[in-house]
């Protein structure tokens, strides 16, 4: 699967308005970090049904 355009933006708004490194990103959402790393550089093309709805979980506690 692949994470929509509207997520990505929101996770990196996320990570800039929290003042996160990857590694503490990847460690409140619950993934590697060179999972988040690469989704956030734009370099991945599927993920797992698991890894988005991790994303999703923690962008919704965000707002």
């Amino acid at each position: 699967m692949k994470l929509d355009s509207k997520t990505l933006e929101q996770l990196r708004i996320a990570k800039g308005k929290n003042n996160l490194s990857i590694i503490a990103l990847a460690q409140s959402i619950g993934t590697s970090r060179y999972t988040i790393g690469s989704i956030i550089n734009g370099r991945t093309d599927g993920l797992s049904k698991q890894t988005i709805n991790k994303i999703d979980a923690y962008l919704a506690k965000e707002k």
